[in-house]
């Protein structure tokens, strides 16, 4: 393409042109470019559907650059906006979606990696009375599902990498969602890598608009 494009987001780290900190394109206009060659790797060896490859481009400079690492994170579709927390208990943040599209919780489903850590929050859940769908990958296509509008999904939640958070931001700013998210170190070494990106409050919460502060273009 005729641009001067900055991976920003990018894939593994053995990647020849595709890593975070490479610089694409044949010269032009520059971008930020948050990109997954493939979005659910383990779904292609599985021969199942809905793996996707992802490329979102953003003014230079908007896009931010953040550790490869977990985030907790959150993302529901237009009709929710600006009515959850990632801060507060995942009941009341269940009922609040509930309430924004006139349901009752029992009808609202929510999608989870099925991953031991997220034992904790299926149990959270169950015991709201909201419905659970358990994927084996997809993070993103999660997200997506979740805001658009017929799926009969309303909420995507869970621990996932900071890659798949930058990706679903961009797609669901795109549709008029929303996402937070909030970086989930594991060890040590993650917070220092999450203070050399300038991160120094390990607990803060990511909004879209952190995320991807800017138009942006999603294929």
């Amino acid at each position: 393409l005729p641009i001067s494009g900055r991976v920003v987001i990018g894939a593994a780290e053995d990647a020849e042109q595709l890593a975070a900190g490479s610089t694409i394109g044949k010269g032009g206009e520059e971008f930020d470019l948050a990109l997954d060659p493939l979005e659910g790797r383990a779904v292609v060896a599985r021969g199942g559907t809905n793996a996707i490859s992802m490329v979102a481009a953003a003014p230079r400079g908007s896009l931010p650059s953040l550790p490869d690492m977990y985030m907790r994170k959150m993302a529901v579709g237009p009709r929710a906006r600006g009515r959850i927390s990632l801060t507060q208990p995942v009941d009341e943040n269940v009922r609040a979606i509930a309430d924004s599209f006139g349901r009752m919780v029992n009808d609202i489903t929510a999608i989870v990696l099925d991953r031991p850590r997220h034992h904790d929050l299926i149990e959270e859940i169950r015991a709201t009375g909201a419905r659970i769908k358990l994927i084996q990958d997809g993070d993103v296509t999660a997200s997506i599902s979740a805001a658009v509008r017929g799926t009969n999904d309303h909420l995507a939640i869970g621990i996932g990498g900071t890659r798949q958070a930058v990706l679903a931001a961009a797609a669901l700013r795109c549709l008029g969602g929303e996402l937070q998210a909030q970086l989930w170190p594991t060890r040590r070494a993650e917070i220092a890598a999450a203070g050399e990106h300038g991160i120094d409050d390990i607990e803060r919460v990511f909004t879209i608009d952190d995320l991807v502060p800017q138009q942006v273009i999603v294929a």
